[in-house]
């Protein structure tokens, strides 16, 4: 049925070739990937704990996250108890939403979408600061049937309002985003794990940053690119269920309680 469902979505307008690039750098860094292990450890040694951190910047800010957090998982379950499909799981959104609400960003960006955990996050944090504007870039799960039909299945009606959602896939949509926004406030990948595949994203839309934008990237246990990324920058690490979270920019604020200082 995967065979059925992968060649009838490549029959759809532009996803042959966005399917072809990400099965082809997927073989092409199996081959070469590091000892996970390795990235493992280099997680470890560098973690921060989340919430020590987050009540250091703003502990009320940090309690209505958790809030939303213990919300959020309710509202998922409900919704996704019975779908027949695995949507995969969601990234920190507990500290997406309190990096929304503490930095009351304008522009939002996100690559990665799936059931909408991260999304949603955002557009309720952007709908408690009454302002601001979330781009989403995604490609559909091409092995099941009618993917389209998933993506940000957890957001709800009334939040959409407020946000523009792309299935094109990260090489044609990051782009278009970059042409369409003059600064991005904060940006969030979950798309693409490749190390080329965040490559190209923060080539495509670091000249949009503005100079107090955090850029968070999730499971960076998968290759060494957060690692390089960090190397000359000042960055945190979070662990949030069994993965690692990175994070660099954004003001001088958010690192002096990082671990080891």
């Amino acid at each position: 049925m995967k065979a059925v469902n992968i060649f009838l979505n490549a029959l759809k307008p532009g996803n042959a070739r966005e399917m072809t690039h990400k099965m082809c750098v997927r073989l092409r860094e199996r081959r070469t990937q590091l000892n996970g292990r390795e990235i493992e450890q280099w997680c470890r040694v560098h973690q921060t704990d989340l919430g020590s951190w987050a009540k250091g910047i703003d502990r009320r800010l940090w309690s209505e996250a958790r809030v939303f957090a213990d919300e959020q998982r309710r509202h998922s379950a409900r919704l996704l108890a019975g779908l027949e499909v695995d949507l995969g799981g969601g990234g920190a959104y507990d500290l997406l939403y309190f990096l929304t609400r503490l930095l009351r960003p304008e522009i939002i960006v996100e690559t990665g979408v799936a059931a909408g955990f991260s999304s949603r996050a955002f557009l309720c944090a952007l709908s408690r600061n009454g302002a601001g504007h979330l781009y989403s870039s995604d490609f559909p799960y091409f092995r099941l049937s009618a993917p389209e039909r998933y993506v940000g299945i957890l957001v709800d009606p009334e939040l959409r309002t407020n946000w523009s959602l792309s299935l094109k896939g990260d090489r044609n949509a990051l782009p278009e985003i970059a042409r369409t926004v003059r600064t991005i406030d904060l940006l969030h990948y979950d798309s693409d794990k490749s190390y080329e595949g965040r490559v190209f994203a923060m080539r495509t839309l670091e000249p949009r940053l503005s100079p107090r934008a955090p850029v968070l990237f999730d499971d960076i246990q998968d290759n060494w690119h957060f690692r390089d990324l960090a190397r000359d920058r000042p960055f945190l690490v979070f662990s949030f269920e069994q993965k690692w979270v990175g994070m660099v920019g954004g003001g001088a604020d958010l690192y002096r309680l990082r671990h080891g200082s």
